[in-house]
Protein backbone atom coordinates (compact mmCIF):
# COMPACT_ATOMS: atom_id res chain seq x y z
CA UNK A 1 0.00 0.00 0.00
CA UNK A 2 3.33 2.23 0.94
CA UNK A 3 3.56 2.12 -3.08
CA UNK A 4 0.01 3.08 -3.75
CA UNK A 5 0.54 6.37 -1.75
CA UNK A 6 3.62 7.18 -4.21
CA UNK A 7 2.19 6.79 -7.49
CA UNK A 8 -0.90 8.55 -6.47
CA UNK A 9 -0.12 11.56 -8.80
CA UNK A 10 1.08 8.80 -11.68
CA UNK A 11 -2.36 7.10 -12.45
CA UNK A 12 -0.91 5.02 -15.82
CA UNK A 13 1.64 3.64 -13.73
CA UNK A 14 -0.52 3.09 -10.50
CA UNK A 15 -3.41 1.28 -12.67
CA UNK A 16 -0.27 -1.33 -13.79
CA UNK A 17 0.44 -1.75 -10.31
CA UNK A 18 -2.80 -2.31 -8.85
CA UNK A 19 -3.73 -4.54 -12.07
CA UNK A 20 0.13 -6.70 -11.32
CA UNK A 21 -1.22 -6.94 -7.96
CA UNK A 22 -4.98 -8.47 -8.23
CA UNK A 23 -3.04 -10.90 -10.91
CA UNK A 24 -0.80 -12.16 -8.20
CA UNK A 25 -3.36 -12.22 -4.81
CA UNK A 26 -6.64 -12.85 -6.76
CA UNK A 27 -7.58 -15.51 -4.49
CA UNK A 28 -7.17 -13.24 -1.41
CA UNK A 29 -10.02 -11.43 0.16
CA UNK A 30 -7.64 -8.13 0.52
CA UNK A 31 -7.61 -7.89 -3.25
CA UNK A 32 -10.83 -6.48 -2.83
CA UNK A 33 -9.23 -3.24 -1.95
CA UNK A 34 -6.84 -3.33 -4.21
CA UNK A 35 -9.81 -3.42 -6.71
CA UNK A 36 -11.84 -0.29 -4.92
CA UNK A 37 -8.33 1.47 -5.51
CA UNK A 38 -8.34 0.77 -9.03
CA UNK A 39 -12.01 1.44 -9.60
CA UNK A 40 -11.16 5.11 -8.31
CA UNK A 41 -8.91 6.09 -10.51
CA UNK A 42 -9.32 9.12 -13.05
CA UNK A 43 -7.63 6.97 -16.16
CA UNK A 44 -10.29 4.38 -16.70
CA UNK A 45 -10.15 2.95 -20.26
CA UNK A 46 -12.05 0.17 -22.11
CA UNK A 47 -9.96 -2.48 -20.54
CA UNK A 48 -10.19 -1.29 -17.52
CA UNK A 49 -14.08 -2.10 -17.34
CA UNK A 50 -13.70 -5.04 -17.90
CA UNK A 51 -11.18 -6.08 -15.28
CA UNK A 52 -13.74 -4.16 -13.04
CA UNK A 53 -16.14 -6.61 -14.46
CA UNK A 54 -14.20 -9.90 -13.93
CA UNK A 55 -14.18 -12.46 -11.46
CA UNK A 56 -12.15 -13.61 -8.51
CA UNK A 57 -13.27 -16.60 -8.06
CA UNK A 58 -14.96 -18.17 -5.43
CA UNK A 59 -13.37 -15.00 -2.89
CA UNK A 60 -15.55 -12.62 -5.29
CA UNK A 61 -18.23 -13.61 -2.68
CA UNK A 62 -16.72 -12.44 0.54
CA UNK A 63 -18.43 -9.21 1.52
CA UNK A 64 -15.49 -6.45 1.24
CA UNK A 65 -16.33 -7.31 -2.43
CA UNK A 66 -19.97 -6.51 -2.04
CA UNK A 67 -19.75 -2.33 -2.59
CA UNK A 68 -17.35 -2.60 -5.32
CA UNK A 69 -19.02 -4.86 -7.71
CA UNK A 70 -21.84 -2.54 -6.95
CA UNK A 71 -20.21 0.69 -8.27
CA UNK A 72 -17.96 -2.00 -11.31
CA UNK A 73 -21.47 -2.45 -12.08
CA UNK A 74 -22.56 1.41 -12.40
CA UNK A 75 -19.05 2.45 -13.91
CA UNK A 76 -19.16 2.12 -17.84
CA UNK A 77 -22.87 1.29 -18.28
CA UNK A 78 -25.74 3.93 -19.46
CA UNK A 79 -27.26 7.16 -17.54
CA UNK A 80 -30.13 4.71 -15.78
CA UNK A 81 -33.03 6.59 -17.62
CA UNK A 82 -33.46 10.18 -18.76
CA UNK A 83 -32.97 13.04 -17.10
CA UNK A 84 -35.95 14.68 -17.98
CA UNK A 85 -38.10 11.97 -16.17
CA UNK A 86 -36.91 12.41 -12.50
CA UNK A 87 -38.85 14.68 -10.11
CA UNK A 88 -36.63 17.21 -8.86
CA UNK A 89 -37.47 20.60 -6.94
CA UNK A 90 -35.37 23.44 -6.31
CA UNK A 91 -34.80 25.78 -3.16
CA UNK A 92 -37.98 27.44 -4.00
CA UNK A 93 -39.81 24.15 -4.26
CA UNK A 94 -40.29 24.57 -7.99
CA UNK A 95 -40.24 21.28 -10.16
CA UNK A 96 -37.39 21.39 -12.24
CA UNK A 97 -36.82 19.69 -15.53
CA UNK A 98 -32.98 18.28 -15.96
CA UNK A 99 -31.64 17.76 -19.45
CA UNK A 100 -28.38 16.38 -21.05
CA UNK A 101 -25.83 19.30 -21.62
CA UNK A 102 -25.56 18.84 -25.12
CA UNK A 103 -22.24 17.68 -26.04
CA UNK A 104 -20.53 18.02 -22.90
CA UNK A 105 -19.87 16.25 -19.99
CA UNK A 106 -21.25 16.45 -16.58
CA UNK A 107 -21.25 15.83 -12.68
CA UNK A 108 -24.28 14.29 -10.89
CA UNK A 109 -23.11 15.28 -7.37
CA UNK A 110 -25.44 13.33 -4.50
CA UNK A 111 -24.50 14.78 -1.13
CA UNK A 112 -26.10 14.99 2.28
CA UNK A 113 -25.74 18.62 3.86
CA UNK A 114 -26.14 17.72 7.36
CA UNK A 115 -22.70 15.78 6.63
CA UNK A 116 -19.58 18.00 7.60
CA UNK A 117 -17.62 16.25 4.53
CA UNK A 118 -20.43 17.47 2.16
CA UNK A 119 -20.61 21.17 3.38
CA UNK A 120 -16.72 21.34 3.32
CA UNK A 121 -16.91 19.50 -0.42
CA UNK A 122 -19.39 22.54 -1.54
CA UNK A 123 -16.82 25.09 0.25
CA UNK A 124 -13.71 23.59 -2.05
CA UNK A 125 -16.12 23.51 -4.91
CA UNK A 126 -16.88 27.45 -4.68
CA UNK A 127 -13.48 28.05 -4.26
CA UNK A 128 -11.87 26.36 -7.23
CA UNK A 129 -15.05 27.77 -9.26
CA UNK A 130 -13.88 31.17 -7.88
CA UNK A 131 -10.53 30.44 -9.02
CA UNK A 132 -8.95 29.11 -12.41
CA UNK A 133 -9.24 25.48 -11.70
CA UNK A 134 -10.68 21.96 -13.24
CA UNK A 135 -14.01 23.01 -11.86
CA UNK A 136 -14.20 26.03 -13.96
CA UNK A 137 -16.52 24.95 -17.09
CA UNK A 138 -17.60 21.59 -15.39
CA UNK A 139 -21.58 21.30 -15.30
CA UNK A 140 -22.37 20.11 -11.59
CA UNK A 141 -25.61 19.30 -10.76
CA UNK A 142 -25.73 18.85 -6.84
CA UNK A 143 -28.65 16.30 -5.50
CA UNK A 144 -30.18 15.83 -2.21
CA UNK A 145 -32.51 13.51 -0.70
CA UNK A 146 -32.77 15.14 3.01
CA UNK A 147 -35.89 14.47 5.16
CA UNK A 148 -35.70 18.04 6.63
CA UNK A 149 -36.67 20.24 3.27
CA UNK A 150 -36.37 23.48 5.06
CA UNK A 151 -33.22 22.91 6.49
CA UNK A 152 -31.71 21.90 2.78
CA UNK A 153 -33.44 25.13 1.40
CA UNK A 154 -31.80 26.98 4.05
CA UNK A 155 -28.45 25.69 3.53
CA UNK A 156 -28.65 26.36 -0.20
CA UNK A 157 -29.85 30.04 0.14
CA UNK A 158 -27.09 30.54 2.90
CA UNK A 159 -24.20 28.84 0.59
CA UNK A 160 -25.35 30.99 -2.69
CA UNK A 161 -23.49 28.32 -4.49
CA UNK A 162 -22.99 29.12 -8.63
CA UNK A 163 -24.28 25.68 -9.66
CA UNK A 164 -28.00 24.59 -8.91
CA UNK A 165 -28.74 22.28 -6.69
CA UNK A 166 -32.20 20.61 -6.64
CA UNK A 167 -33.91 18.17 -3.66
CA UNK A 168 -35.42 14.53 -4.75
CA UNK A 169 -38.23 13.23 -2.81
CA UNK A 170 -37.55 9.96 -0.71
CA UNK A 171 -40.65 8.89 -1.84
CA UNK A 172 -40.59 9.34 -5.45
CA UNK A 173 -41.34 6.13 -7.58
CA UNK A 174 -38.17 7.00 -9.75
CA UNK A 175 -34.97 8.10 -7.76
CA UNK A 176 -31.89 9.09 -9.18
CA UNK A 177 -29.97 8.84 -5.35
CA UNK A 178 -31.10 5.54 -4.96
CA UNK A 179 -29.48 4.30 -7.94
CA UNK A 180 -26.17 6.31 -7.27
CA UNK A 181 -25.87 8.27 -4.42
CA UNK A 182 -23.25 5.21 -3.09
CA UNK A 183 -21.82 7.16 -0.38
CA UNK A 184 -24.11 9.45 2.29
CA UNK A 185 -20.97 11.96 2.86
CA UNK A 186 -21.21 12.93 -0.87
CA UNK A 187 -21.12 10.98 -4.64
CA UNK A 188 -19.61 12.34 -7.64
CA UNK A 189 -20.89 10.70 -10.81
CA UNK A 190 -18.98 11.40 -14.35
CA UNK A 191 -20.99 11.36 -17.27
CA UNK A 192 -20.07 11.87 -20.76
CA UNK A 193 -21.87 13.47 -23.87
CA UNK A 194 -22.91 9.96 -24.70
CA UNK A 195 -24.54 9.07 -21.61
CA UNK A 196 -21.73 6.98 -20.58
CA UNK A 197 -20.69 6.76 -16.84
CA UNK A 198 -17.11 7.46 -16.73
CA UNK A 199 -16.15 6.91 -12.82
CA UNK A 200 -18.55 7.03 -9.65
CA UNK A 201 -15.96 8.69 -6.46
CA UNK A 202 -16.23 9.27 -3.40
CA UNK A 203 -14.39 12.79 -2.86
CA UNK A 204 -13.88 15.96 -4.20
CA UNK A 205 -10.44 15.29 -4.78
CA UNK A 206 -10.89 12.20 -7.00
CA UNK A 207 -13.74 13.75 -9.00
CA UNK A 208 -10.85 17.35 -9.49
CA UNK A 209 -8.63 14.57 -10.75
CA UNK A 210 -10.96 12.76 -13.26
CA UNK A 211 -11.79 16.16 -14.69
CA UNK A 212 -7.76 17.07 -14.74
CA UNK A 213 -7.25 14.27 -17.15
CA UNK A 214 -10.25 15.06 -19.13
CA UNK A 215 -8.40 18.27 -19.47
CA UNK A 216 -5.26 16.72 -20.37
CA UNK A 217 -6.97 14.69 -23.04
CA UNK A 218 -8.73 17.26 -24.18
CA UNK A 219 -7.90 18.45 -27.95
CA UNK A 220 -5.50 15.70 -28.33
CA UNK A 221 -7.96 13.51 -29.84
CA UNK A 222 -7.55 10.56 -27.72
CA UNK A 223 -10.55 11.84 -25.91
CA UNK A 224 -12.65 11.09 -28.39
CA UNK A 225 -11.09 7.78 -29.11
CA UNK A 226 -11.38 6.57 -25.51
CA UNK A 227 -15.06 7.12 -25.89
CA UNK A 228 -15.84 5.42 -28.57
CA UNK A 229 -13.69 2.53 -27.38
CA UNK A 230 -15.41 2.37 -24.26
CA UNK A 231 -19.22 3.33 -26.48
CA UNK A 232 -18.32 -0.22 -28.40
CA UNK A 233 -17.52 -1.95 -25.24
CA UNK A 234 -20.67 -1.17 -23.48
CA UNK A 235 -22.50 -2.00 -26.49
CA UNK A 236 -20.98 -5.18 -26.54
CA UNK A 237 -21.22 -5.91 -22.74
CA UNK A 238 -25.01 -4.86 -23.11
CA UNK A 239 -25.84 -7.10 -26.15
CA UNK A 240 -27.46 -10.18 -25.37
CA UNK A 241 -25.34 -13.39 -26.37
Amino acid sequence: MAKIAVLQDNPEALKKVLEMGMYNYYSLPFVADLLTAYADLPNLRHWSYSRLRSGFGRVSKHPRFDAVWRKAKLTGSILPGKLRKYDLEDSEGRPVTLRVPKDEFYVLNFYDSTQPRSRQDHQIIAKSMAADSVFVGANLISISEEKNRDSWQGYVREGAYSWPHYHEEVASKRRLASKMAFYPAGTYVLINDDNLIEGVYDSVVKIAAALKWRQELAGTGLLDREKKILADYVNRFNTPK
